[in-house]
């Protein structure tokens, strides 16, 4: 323990002594200026300017009154993102005037190229999607009035039913989202104040978390932002109200962000571009250099001491227990490391 005890002391000395240095990592406000900040796509169903009704866009949380448009689909009311592609399900009526959902994909790292590979919800109404990167699944709400959950077959587009949603007194559903960590939200359909619920993935049954505040009447959209966990919502109140909010998970308050697009557009299948890959890097490596040496294990005591924010790639690599947290724990598992010492 006295062994230890020295050898934290000495790294902390050594760490304040590295404090004046510039850091190996940088701010998170620096990665996301890199990055250009959080992106969001999606499909503006109505525009109130009446130019891009019918068409995806791209938007930044930053500024979502701009936009660029970026495909023309038909009407569209789910869709979600996963790895460069957006899944969805085209929505209308076949030629015996009967329900028809055509899948389709997008591929956003080939000019957002359409592809119709001829499946289909059998006819089944699509109004919420999201993919679940705990189970690498992806969900879709299903059928409006007796809403229920079904997984989808990305090659195909088939559905598979999974549990019925619970409604009890709510009238309906009017978003689906998906948390990093697996868990299923949902706002409840209410012309004046809509709820935040949690859905149990085994009863169906919806718990509430809070009132937003604002209503889900019209054709709603929300997604997660799998890097940060925080929870976006594209809003529609009327006609000359609209706008992108996060949300807080444990209350249900909202922060708007502004209004999507300069005049306002209904947004369905709203998603953030996140790439699912896991990116390459070193266990260990803390400042991403190719070597992991005693100067890692220093920047991730910093690090856990918040001296310090390491880059994300940086965060993946001291993180050596893989809990998510730096720790000091972390920083000693680095310093075996360097020192030939580990386990």
């Amino acid at each position: 323990m006295k062994n230890l005890r020295k050898i934290i002391s000495a790294m902390l000395v050594c760490s304040l002594m590295l404090a004046a240095v510039p850091a190996f990592a940088h701010s998170a406000e620096t990665a996301n200026a890199e990055k250009g900040g959080l992106q969001f796509g999606g499909y503006a169903i109505h525009d109130f300017a009446e130019n891009d009704i019918g068409k995806f866009i791209n938007f930044a949380a930053a500024d979502p009154s701009q936009h660029e448009t970026t495909s023309v689909c038909l009407t569209t009311y789910a869709a979600a993102y996963y790895d460069g592609i957006v899944y969805g399900y085209v929505y209308g009526y076949d030629a015996a005037n009967q329900p028809h959902s055509e899948f389709y994909t997008m591929d956003t790292r080939n000019g957002y190229l359409m592809n119709y590979p001829g499946g289909s919800a059998d006819g089944e109404f699509v109004y919420g999607m999201a993919y679940n990167y705990a189970d690498n699944t992806m969900y879709a709400l299903c059928n409006e009035d007796h809403p229920y959950v079904a997984s989808v077959d990305l090659e195909s587009g088939a559905i598979t039913h999974e549990f019925d949603i619970e409604l009890g007194t709510f009238l309906g559903l009017r978003g689906f989202a998906i948390a990093p960590n697996g868990d299923f939200y949902a706002l409840t359909m209410s012309a004046v104040d809509a709820r935040l619920v949690s859905v149990d993935k085994t009863t169906g049954a919806l718990t509430t978390i809070g009132q937003t505040g604002m209503p889900a009447y019209y054709a709603q959209s929300m997604t997660f932002d799998p890097a940060t966990g925080e929870l976006y919502w594209a809003q529609l109140t009327s006609a000359v109200s609209n706008g992108l909010y996060r949300v807080d998970t444990a209350t249900a308050a909202c922060t708007s962000l502004g209004t999507i697009g300069p005049e306002g557009m209904e947004i369905t299948g709203l998603y953030v571009y996140y790439d699912a890959q896991q990116p390459e890097f070193t266990p260990g490596d803390a400042d991403c250099n190719g070597t992991v040496n005693m100067v890692d294990a220093l920047l991730t005591l910093r690090a856990a001491m918040n001296l310090v924010q390491l880059s994300d790639l940086g965060e993946l690599a001291a993180d050596m227990n893989g809990d998510g947290s730096i720790t000091v724990s972390d920083a000693l598992a680095i310093m075996r490391m360097s020192i030939g010492t580990a386990d």
